[in-house]
Parts: structure tokens; sequence; C-alpha cells
């Protein structure tokens, strides 16, 4: 299975971190989030990476070469648009597998993790498997959730919040595509009310995962994974 990783964000919320580096590059402990994520994900079986790249996507490029420092392979594109969905879509013509995994490249999965994303997926005959989290209070693209079964898309701050680590058949990214097309919002939260009655589309209970969205989640991330054992 192919994995398209998205990053292409500045991460203009890590102020001075992301001066001279895209948010994927900034380090913990050493090692950049990138890193960590490709890694991780290669020890959970994936082998090809499709890397969505904007700001300073150069850095990106050239760290990542090839893919051999993982023992993957690594292709770099860009997308137009600066929404997550654009570079999903973008990546869509450079897959030709029924199906493929997406992992956002602010965050860092651990391999179960990642093995549990695409287990969730294969093992049930999904179309689609997202993972979630609680957002703060302003946060928006939220599911409606009963089961482990997403039902559409939440207006209570009480529902979760949809994120792009996920799996999902070429066929039900292909339909995504077509729903949100014309409109002005692409988030795939809000196609959830045209298309999960129809589709089965899952809720993934993968834990805590690390998400670098502030300075100070470097250091609770380089907290985490050194009581992992990792750094």
């Amino acid at each position: 299975m192919k994995a398209i990783i998205l990053a292409g964000g500045r991460g203009g919320r890590l102020g001075a971190l992301t001066q001279s580096r895209p948010k994927p590059m900034v380090e913990v402990a050493g090692r950049p989030i990138l890193d960590y994520l490709i890694a991780f994900a290669a020890k959970a079986g994936i082998g090809e990476f499709l890397v969505n790249i904007g700001y300073m996507g150069h850095v990106i490029r050239d760290y990542l070469g090839s893919g051999s420092r993982f023992g993957v392979d690594v292709t770099c594109f860009e997308a137009e648009g600066k929404a997550p969905e654009a570079a999903v879509f973008a990546g869509r013509s450079r897959i030709d597998d029924d199906s493929f995994c997406c992992l956002c490249g602010d965050n860092i999965l651990l391999p179960d993790q990642v093995a549990k994303i695409v287990q969730t997926y294969e093992g049930n005959e999904a179309d689609a498997v997202f993972t979630l989290e609680p957002g703060n209070s302003a946060a928006t693209k939220r599911v409606r959730v009963a089961d482990g079964r997403i039902l559409g898309s939440g207006r209570d701050a009480r529902d979760p919040v949809l994120v792009y680590n996920m799996a999902m058949a070429t066929s039900f990214l292909d339909e995504l595509l077509c729903t949100v097309a014309n409109r002005e919002e692409t988030a795939f939260a809000f196609a959830m009310d045209d298309l999960a009655e129809g589709h089965v589309v899952l809720a993934a209970d993968i834990g805590g995962f690390i998400n670098i969205n502030m300075p100070e989640d470097v250091a609770d991330a380089e907290i985490i994974l050194r009581d992992l054992e990792i750094v």
C-alpha cells in the first residue's frame, strides 16, 4: 500500500522554528518529524511514499532524496492550493492501486498506530478509515460517530474532529472528489453527510498520537518518545 504524506504546510504557529524550514522538518530530539513518520510507517509495512511539498519544499526533497535512507521509495510532488484535500486529490493520479493510506506530516504515529489504521481498513472491508481527535472548541471539521462508524458531519462541540491519518479505497476518493468538486468547503468531514450512509466509513482507535502545532508540543513530544525509549 502506498502512502501520501501531507507535508506542504509552513506551520506559522511554530514561529521561529519554521523560518528556515517547513513544519515537517522541525526537529524532535534531533530528528525531523518527517523522519520519524516515514521510518515508523516503513516498520508498519508501507514501502512507497508520495510526499506533498509546498513551503520550502526543496528542504524536504533534499533530505528525503529517493527514500533509500529509509529503505523505501519516495516521490515528492506539489499541488495547487493550500488545503490538505487538494494534496490528496493531486496524489490520486499517482496511485494505481485499489487503496492507499494518508498521513499528516506534522504528526508522529508509532508503527503500531499506522498498522492499526491499515488493519482497521483491510479487516473490515471498509471504504475508508479515519483517525479522530477531540479538537478545541473552535474546531469545525467534526463528525458524528457511533460504535466506531462515522455517520456524517458533526455540529456539536463534543463531536470529534476528523484527522487525515487515514486509509481508503481509491474509488471512494474518486467519489469524494465528485462530491466536493463544486463546493467552497472541500473538507472531508462535510462530505460525510453525502457519503457515509452508503459506505462503510470507520474510525480507527489508535490512541493518542503526537501532533506538533505549537513550540511547546516539541518538548512534550520529546518526553513521550523518551518514555517510549525511542530517543
